[in-house]
C-alpha cells in the first residue's frame, strides 16, 4: 500500500469513528470529506459535466464534485441511470446530510404537446418501478411544494425569454429503456406527459428523510412520435442543447437561493 493511501485511511478511520452510523456509511460510500446541503443530482455523465461547466471552479472530491458560486460550495452528485442505483446513491446522499435535491437530467415525452428541446419540469412521479414504492407505499410521489413553486417561479420568464417551452407535469418512472413498446409508452401516456427511470425513486427516497427534492429536465424524445433517442437529426440535437444550457444557466443563477432553502430546512449540517 502506498504511503499516501496508508495516510488517507488513517485519517478515514479516525473520522468515522467519531460519526454516527448514518454519517459514516454515507463518508465511506461516497468517499469525500464534505457534502453540501444543496446537491445536484444528475443521472447521468454528460448532465454532469455539463452542469460543472457552468461554474466558474470545481474539483473532485471522492465520487463527488464541488461545484463554487459567490463564495459556496455546492456538491454535484451523479445518481447513476435507473432506479436501483438511485436507491443506493440517494440513500448516501441523504444519509450525509442533503437536505434539498435538484435533478438536472433529460426525459423522453409521452404527449404529443411536450417536444423534444422543452423543459419539463415534474409536479410528481408516477411510479413503474420497485423502488418508489417500497419507499413511499404509493404510486404517485409529489415533489416538494415549496421547490417546485420557487424554481417555476424564477425558471418561466428565463424560458419564456428563450423562446423555449415550459411543462409542469406528471412524469413516469420506469424500469426499461431499450424494451421500450409502442403498448408500453401509452399504458404509461394514460398517467403522465413525460418518462424517465429516476425521478419517482429521488422523490420517495427523499420524503423518507424529510429532504426535498424536484425533477427539471430537457426532453430528448417521443417514441410515440417517431422522436427517437440518440437521433442524428442536427436540428433536434440543436434545440436538446439550447434546452439543457438554458437550464443549467438557471440552476446557476439560482443556486444561491437554493442553498439557503436548504439551510433553512434545519438540521445537522452535511458532511
Amino acid at each position: 500500500m502506498r504511503f499516501r493511501d496508508r495516510i488517507a485511511l488513517l485519517l478515514a478511520g479516525r473520522m468515522g469513528r467519531k460519526m454516527t452510523p448514518a454519517r459514516r456509511e454515507a463518508f465511506f460510500g461516497l468517499r469525500t470529506f464534505s457534502l453540501s446541503d444543496f446537491v445536484l443530482f444528475p443521472a447521468s455523465v454528460p448532465s454532469s459535466k455539463r452542469l460543472v461547466k457552468e461554474f466558474p471552479f470545481s474539483i473532485r472530491s471522492g465520487r463527488t464534485r464541488k461545484v463554487f458560486c459567490r463564495g459556496k460550495f455546492v456538491s454535484v452528485v451523479e445518481s447513476g441511470i435507473g432506479a436501483p442505483s438511485v436507491e443506493l446513491v440517494g440513500n448516501l446522499v441523504c444519509k450525509g446530510g442533503a437536505k434539498v435535491l435538484l435533478r438536472v437530467d433529460f426525459c423522453g415525452a409521452l404527449s404529443p404537446d411536450v417536444a423534444v428541446g422543452d423543459i419539463f419540469i415534474a409536479s410528481a412521479a408516477r411510479s413503474f418501478d420497485q423502488v418508489a414504492r417500497h419507499y413511499y407505499g404509493q404510486a404517485q410521489v409529489p415533489a416538494d411544494s415549496g421547490l417546485l413553486a420557487l424554481f417555476t417561479e424564477r425558471l418561466r420568464p428565463m424560458a419564456q425569454r428563450a423562446g423555449i417551452p415550459l411543462h409542469v407535469g406528471q412524469v413516469c418512472t420506469v424500469d426499461l429503456f431499450f424494451a421500450q413498446t409502442d403498448e408500453m409508452l401509452r399504458k404509461w401516456a394514460e398517467s403522465g406527459e413525460a418518462v424517465d427511470m429516476e425521478t419517482a425513486a429521488v422523490y420517495a427516497i427523499a420524503k423518507s428523510y424529510n429532504v426535498a427534492a424536484l425533477a427539471v429536465m430537457v426532453v430528448t424524445d417521443n417514441k410515440l412520435l417517431g422522436h427517437l433517442p440518440y437521433s442524428a437529426d442536427a436540428e433536434k440535437l440543436k434545440k436538446i442543447v439550447a434546452g439543457h444550457g438554458l437550464l443549467t444557466r438557471a440552476v446557476r443563477e439560482m443556486t444561491p437561493s437554493l442553498v439557503e432553502l436548504a439551510r433553512s430546512r434545519g438540521g445537522k449540517p452535511a458532511l
